[in-house]
């Protein structure tokens, strides 16, 4: 079935109705399957870079600890205090 539409002032365009459909259908076909992987991508690189930052906070947190000592001295008995020395960050 022939079909025309108005598509500015005194222009008329002609097409088919179910042929144009599906032309545009597998025309637009592949790029929303590449918009749908990209955003399975984006998505995937999303978590990656998230647990990438959680390791780096930890790696960051490891060397501090191992670097800055927080055992507690005891002037007094010239040593190191594990009854004051805190379990956990402080």
């Amino acid at each position: 079935m022939l079909q025309t539409s108005m598509t500015g002032v005194g222009q008329q365009e002609s097409f088919t109705s179910d042929s144009s459909k599906a032309a545009h259908r597998r025309l637009q076909e592949p790029f929303l399957r590449f918009k749908l992987a990209l955003s399975a991508c984006w998505a995937r690189l999303t978590v990656r870079a998230a647990a990438a930052a959680a390791k780096a906070e930890l790696s960051r947190i490891g060397r501090y600890r191992a670097v800055e000592s927080t055992l507690v001295w005891n002037a007094v008995a010239d040593r190191y205090d594990p009854e004051v020395t805190p379990s956990h960050g402080a």
